[in-house]
């Protein structure tokens, strides 16, 4: 049931934009109305008239094939390509990045806190481990007020703003993902196999073979976000990489460059969870979850939307890369999304077919 509600509600929505971009071209916000035309979309030159007429018609048209049943699986894969690649460009992925970065070195602080609270000598480790980063950060200047006043100010500055137009990249993303998912249960279902599990499936997707190659997949991907994460974290040496000019004269910036550097090598850590026990297994620091198993929908959704959003927007990333009068390729080595957007979604497929319990469906399916 949800694989149809899905799609519908999503194309509902889709519809409903359409027509008020219809009525009022100056809302659409792609094409010439873009604020930003320099992030590499797909849609840049595109006729904003085309763009919300085309918005409206495909919209409509899902809303058809899935009160139908019929065509889902080719329409699907359509629109997941369709929405999922032409539509995000970078500002997207900047939006995830940024918000990371700000966000995990707080939630990471609080929790080894909170965690730590329940033993006297644990805390006082964790509070004066805490304390002593603290006042090197404040010594050698990155965290020291300067710095975070420089930070805010260039993230409040008008240049810097995001719109809401990210917001609009995110709802065709999220429509790429429930279409393309709605494709392939349509496809299992089509060849006779369960829609929610795909059993009867290939040798490959049993536990112990993913936990096999799983293992190589996960490793290789947490491998992918060093190059960018040590690249950010240069920007705290006298010999910065492919950064600023001003960067040694400006702490915002490089107290920005540790953040995002923190937040590529926490990215690299919590990819390594998908085979450790402590990604089956909250750990003793998290408080209140602690030594409960892991939901499987947590790492396996946050997982997947990352891949996404890194292989949607990677596509923009490499036009920017490789084009225009400076071209700079070397940036698909610092940032190298062609590699390890699929790595990584690998690596969560890997995960979910070794821990997936039983299904279900599958279940009540075989029993008739």
């Amino acid at each position: 049931m949800t694989v149809r509600v899905l799609p519908l509600l999503w194309s509902l929505l889709a519809t409903a934009l359409g027509v008020w971009w219809t009525i009022d071209i100056s809302a659409y916000p792609f094409g010439a109305n873009d604020t930003r035309p320099n992030g590499g979309s797909l849609l840049a030159g595109v006729d904003v008239r085309v763009g919300a007429t085309a918005v409206l018609v495909l919209g409509a048209i899902g809303v058809a094939a899935v009160l139908a049943r019929r065509g889902v699986a080719w329409l699907g894969g359509l629109y997941a390509v369709l929405f999922g690649l032409c539509v995000p460009d970078t500002q997207v992925l900047i939006l995830v990045g940024y918000l990371f970065a700000f966000v995990a070195p707080v939630a990471l602080v609080t929790a080894l806190i909170a965690g730590a609270l329940k033993s006297f000598r644990r805390a006082l480790i964790v509070i004066g481990g805490l304390a002593v980063l603290g006042l090197v950060g404040w010594w050698s200047g990155i965290l020291d007020g300067t710095a975070i006043s420089a930070l805010l100010n260039a993230e409040a500055a008008p240049e810097n703003q995001l719109s809401v137009r990210p917001l609009y990249m995110v709802f065709f993303l999220v429509g790429g993902l429930v279409w393309g998912w709605a494709a392939v249960v349509a496809f299992r279902t089509g060849k006779g196999r369960c829609g929610s599990c795909g059993r009867p499936g290939a040798s490959w997707t049993e536990p112990e073979a993913a936990a096999r190659w799983g293992r190589y997949v996960t490793i290789a991907a947490a491998l992918c976000p060093l190059p960018y994460g040590l690249m950010r974290m240069s920007w705290l040496t006298p010999a910065p990489l492919l950064g600023p000019d001003n960067v040694a004269s400006s702490p915002g910036i490089r107290l920005m460059g540790l953040l995002l550097g923190f937040a590529a090598i926490g990215g690299s850590v919590l990819t390594l969870g998908l085979i450790q026990r402590w990604g089956e297994i909250w750990p003793r620091w998290v408080p209140v979850l602690r030594g409960r198993p892991v939901p499987i929908a947590f790492p396996v959704t946050f997982g997947a939307l990352i891949a996404a959003v890194m292989a949607f927007a990677g596509v923009s990333f490499g036009i920017m890369a490789l084009s225009g009068p400076e071209p700079k390729p070397l940036m698909l080595l610092a940032f190298p999304f062609p590699l390890w957007a699929p790595l990584l979604a690998a690596a969560v497929l890997a995960y979910y077919y070794r821990r997936r319990p039983a299904c279900r469906h599958h279940a009540v399916t075989a029993g008739r």
